[in-house]
């Protein structure tokens, strides 16, 4: 059906290429945030002391790989659809990633300043990354008339 239709990499506008890398970012840092179930070695190289976390910890880590992932894979099948048929549903998509991905991006900001005893420097990364995600994002939002209609 022409509806279901899978859009090549080469054909997507804008909007779709933000989710496609959004949808991947999403679901590395979701693999990145679950691999602590096998490893203490990835989510060690942000986090101080990361095996000393505790029951609290894992419960966390378990949450947020839930959420990262279904940033990921929500962003990554959107950026498979038609934009011109689902601009509102894309626009919506790119709206919950620049508030996910900004909140993402201020809380571990928060944690570089306020809670360096925690962390590692190489947790600017993810601050950078996060911030650089929503913005784009955001930027990819399409607001022309046909969607304010």
């Amino acid at each position: 059906m022409e509806s279901t239709k899978r859009v090549r990499y080469s054909n997507m506008v804008h909007p779709q290429k933000v989710l496609r890398w959004a949808g991947i970012y999403g679901i590395g840092l979701g693999f990145l945030v679950a691999s602590g179930v096998f490893t203490h070695k990835f989510g060690g190289e942000f986090f101080q002391n990361i095996e000393e976390t505790g029951p609290l910890g894992i419960i966390w880590r378990n949450w947020h790989s839930v959420g990262c992932y279904c940033v990921g894979f929500m962003s990554y099948i959107a950026s498979t659809w038609d934009h011109k048929k689902h601009k509102t549903q894309i626009n919506d998509i790119l709206r919950v990633n620049t508030f996910v991905f900004g909140t993402w991006s201020l809380m571990n900001l928060h944690l570089m300043l306020y809670k360096q005893e925690h962390v590692k420097k190489l947790l600017w990364l993810h601050v950078v990354s996060c911030g650089v995600a929503g913005f784009v994002s955001f930027s990819a939002i399409d607001s022309t008339e046909e969607e304010e209609n």
